[in-house]
C-alpha cells in the first residue's frame, strides 16, 4: 500500500538531493583557501603536471562604501595530461574518480575539485584538452542554478576554447597549446581577501605542503596577480619550499637560512618502520632535526632567537609533518612540550619531525577526504602525549597494525622529548655576549630599567605617588627573601635554576626596581606585569611588532654606535615601564581590568601602525 501511496505522488527515492548536497559541500571547512587551492594543485600533480601557476583577477570595486581593489577570479592553470570530455564531466561529479584511479594517487575520492570549488565560490568553469587548446572540453557548476533546481546534473561538455585573458596571463612554462586544464573560480563569496594577503598564507601553506615536489624539481607553482586593465601583473612570484624540518636549501626561510638548512638531521634518530595492511607491505618513515648550534640560529646567552625572523618562522611551523604521497596533509602540534613553561617552551620550534607514507596506509592513519586530517594518527597522538606509556607497554586493546602505530607514535614522543633535552643543553651552552674588551656590554634595556627605576624612587620618596605593593615589597623584604621569590619565578619561566639565581642576585644587589622579561603573550598584548621580590617585572612579547621594531633599532645602535636610536629606543622602553608602573598602581581590579582593556586595544592599534610603515622588520 505505501508503495502504491509513494507511486502515486511521485515520491523521490534519490540518494542524494542536489540542491542539499551541494549545500553541505559548500560547509566543507578547509583551514584557509590555501588549502582548498591545494585540492587543485592535486589534481595537477597527478596529472603529471610539472608546471601549475595560481592566478588572480582583481577588479576596482565597492567594498563597504569606498572603493578598492577586490579578488574577482581565481585560476589554477596547469600543464598536466588533460582530461576528455567524459572525464571533465565525471571530474565535476562529487565523488567522480573510479576505486582504480585512487592507488598512488594524491587524490582521494574524486571529491577535492567539486568540493574545494564550492567551498570557495558560487561557480566553476574547468577547461581541458588533450588535442590542442583550442578544441578544449568545457564544463561547470553553477552553485545558484543547483540550489534553484534548474541544474541537477553536471552538464555535457562542450568544444570551447579557454579565456583569451587566462591565457596571456599564464606563464610560458605552464601554458601547452597541446594539453591542459584550467579551473577559474568566480562568485567568490567565501574570499574576501586581498591578493597580498591570500598570496603570502599561500606561499606559506602551498611551499610547505608540496616542498618535497618543488624542491625534487617534480612541480614548479607560480602566484600571480593581474589587475583588470593593467597588462603586467602587480604580483609575480614562484612558490619556493618551506621545509619544517629546515633541511632543505634554496628555500622560503628568512636569511640567511634561505640558502643552506637551519638545521641538521638529528643524530641516528630517522627510522624506516615496514607494515602489511590488506596483505600489501606499506613503510612508514619518520625523520628528525634539530637547529645548528651557531650564535646565528640560537644567538647569545640571554637572547630570545625566537623573536627574530628566523625563529618567527620556525615557530609557524612548529610540531610533527604528516606527509601523504609526499604531500603534507597536517602539522600536528600534539608533541610540543608545554611542560617547561615559560620561554623553554619556545625551544619546540627549534626541532622538526616528519611522517611519511602512501596512500596504502590511509586507512590506518584515518585520512579523510580534504586530506586535512589523519584522525586515528591524531587520537593516538593525543592519548600518548601526555602520557608515560612505553612501547613495552600492553596494548592489546588495539589491533596488530594499530599497535605498530602505537608504538611509533610512541617513539616519536620518546625522540622529540631527547631532543628537547639536547636542545636545553645547547642553550644554556651558548656564549655569552661581551664587547672587544671583555666587559659586559650595557643593554638598551637595563639602561631603560636603570633610568625608570630612578624616577619612581625619588617620586615615592618625596611622596609625589602613592606607594604601590611592590613598592611595599621593596623596601620591606630583606635581599634573601627578595632573591628567592625572584629566582622561583624565573624558574617558572624556564630559566635554569643556576642562571635564574644568578639573575636574582644581579637585580637584588643593584636595587633595581624593574626588570624586563621577554616572553611569548596572546593577540595584541604589548606586555603583562607580575610583582616578584619588590621589583615589577615587565613581560615584553615577544610576538608583537613593537619588539621586532626594538630589536631594530638596537641592531642599528650596535653596528653604527648611532646615539640619537639608542635614545629613540631607551625613550620608548621607558614609557613602556611608565604604563606598566601606572597599572601595578591600580590596587581596584576593576580599574585594573578596564585599564589592561585599554592596553590591549592601544596594543592592537600599535602593531597595525607599525605593520603599515614596515617597522616591523617585514
Amino acid at each position: 500500500m505505501a508503495t502504491e501511496v509513494n507511486s502515486q505522488i511521485g515520491f523521490d527515492r534519490s540518494l542524494f538531493m542536489p540542491e542539499m548536497t551541494v549545500q553541505a559541500m559548500r560547509d566543507s571547512r578547509y583551514r584557509h583557501a590555501a588549502n582548498a587551492v591545494a585540492e587543485l594543485i592535486d589534481n595537477s600533480i597527478d596529472a603529471r603536471a610539472d608546471c601549475v601557476d595560481v592566478l588572480i583577477l582583481e577588479e576596482w570595486s565597492r567594498v563597504n562604501s569606498r572603493n578598492r581593489w577586490q579578488v574577482a577570479e581565481l585560476a589554477v592553470f596547469d600543464n598536466g595530461h588533460g582530461m576528455s570530455a567524459q572525464t571533465l564531466e565525471q571530474a565535476l561529479r562529487f565523488g567522480g574518480r573510479l576505486a582504480s584511479e585512487g592507488v598512488h594517487k594524491i587524490g582521494k575520492y574524486g571529491m577535492g575539485l567539486p568540493t574545494a570549488s564550492v567551498s570557495q565560490c558560487k561557480r566553476v568553469d574547468v577547461w581541458s584538452w588533450q588535442n590542442g587548446i583550442d578544441s578544449a572540453a568545457h564544463s561547470y557548476i553553477d552553485v545558484d542554478a543547483v540550489s534553484e533546481g534548474s541544474l541537477p546534473e553536471v552538464p555535457s561538455a562542450n568544444t570551447e576554447a579557454p579565456p583569451q585573458f587566462w591565457r596571456d596571463m599564464v606563464s610560458p612554462n605552464t601554458l601547452d597549446e597541446r594539453r591542459g586544464t584550467l579551473v577559474v573560480w568566480r562568485d567568490l563569496d567565501r574570499i574576501t581577501a586581498r591578493s597580498t594577503t591570500i598570496f603570502n598564507k599561500l606561499e606559506q601553506e602551498i611551499g610547505r605542503i608540496y616542498r618535497h615536489f618543488i624542491n625534487d624539481g617534480d612541480v614548479e607553482i607560480r602566484m600571480a596577480a593581474h589587475r583588470n586593465g593593467e597588462f603586467k601583473p602587480y604580483i609575480d612570484k614562484q612558490v619556493r619550499p618551506n621545509d619544517p624540518l629546515y633541511l632543505m636549501r634554496n628555500s622560503a626561510t628568512p636569511k640567511p637560512w634561505d640558502a643552506e638548512p637551519m638545521f641538521n638531521p638529528y643524530g641516528n634518530a630517522n627510522k624506516t618502520y615496514e607494515l602489511q595492511i590488506n596483505g600489501r607491505s606499506e613503510l612508514i618513515e619518520v625523520n628528525y632535526s634539530i637547529a645548528k648550534a651557531k650564535l646565528e640560529v640560537l644567538g647569545h646567552l640571554g637572547d630570545l632567537p625566537g623573536n627574530r625572523a628566523h625563529g618567527q618562522h620556525a615557530h609557524r611551523n612548529m610540531g610533527v609533518s604528516v606527509v601523504r604521497e609526499g604531500r603534507e596533509i597536517l602539522l600536528l602540534d600534539a608533541f610540543v612540550n608545554r611542560s617547561r613553561g615559560g620561554n623553554a617552551a619556545t625551544m619546540n620550534r627549534w626541532w622538526g619531525c616528519e611522517v611519511k607514507f602512501d596512500s596504502g596506509c590511509d586507512d590506518l592513519f584515518g585520512v579523510d577526504h580534504n586530506k586535512q586530517m589523519a584522525s586515528h594518527f591524531s587520537s593516538i597522538v593525543k592519548e600518548v602525549s601526555d602520557d608515560e606509556v612505553s612501547v613495552d607497554d600492553d596494548v592489546s586493546e588495539y589491533l596488530e597494525e594499530d599497535t605498530a602505530l602505537y608504538n611509533i607514535v610512541v617513539d616519536i614522543r620518546n625522540t622529540t622529548r631527547s631532543m628537547m633535552d639536547e636542545l636545553g643543553k645547547m642553550f644554556s651552552q651558548r656564549p655569552r655576549k661581551s664587547s672587544p674588551d671583555g666587559d659586559a656590554l650595557e643593554s638598551i634595556q637595563e639602561e631603560a630599567e636603570s633610568v625608570a627605576g630612578g624616577v619612581v624612587k625619588d617620586l615615592v620618596e618625596t611622596d609625589v605617588i602613592p606607594k604601590t605593593p611592590t613598592d611595599r615589597d621593596h623596601d620591606e623584604l630583606d635581599p634573601a627573601t627578595r632573591e628567592e621569590q625572584l629566582t622561583g619565578h624565573f624558574v617558572e619561566e624556564g630559566i635554569p635554576e643556576y642562571d635564574a639565581e644568578e639573575r636574582a642576585v644581579k637585580i637584588v644587589n643593584e636595587d633595581k626596581w624593574f626588570e624586563f622579561v621577554p616572553t611569548q603573550l596572546s593577540a595584541y598584548q604589548v606586555y603583562s606585569v607580575a610583582s616578584r621580590g619588590g621589583v615589577l617585572l615587565v613581560k615584553l612579547n615577544i610576538n608583537h611588532p613593537i619588539y621586532e621594531f626594538l630589536n631594530i633599532i638596537e641592531r642599528e645602535v650596535g653596528t653604527e654606535g648611532n646615539e640619537v636610536a639608542r635614545k629613540a629606543a631607551v625613550s620608548i622602553e621607558t614609557m613602556l615601564l611608565a604604563w606598566a608602573r601606572m597599572e601595578d598602581g591600580m590596587e581596584n581590579e576593576s580599574a585594573r581590568m578596564d585599564f589592561q582593556d585599554t592596553c590591549l586595544r592601544w596594543g592592537r592599534i600599535m602593531a597595525d601602525m607599525l605593520k603599515r610603515m614596515g617597522a616591523d622588520g617585514s
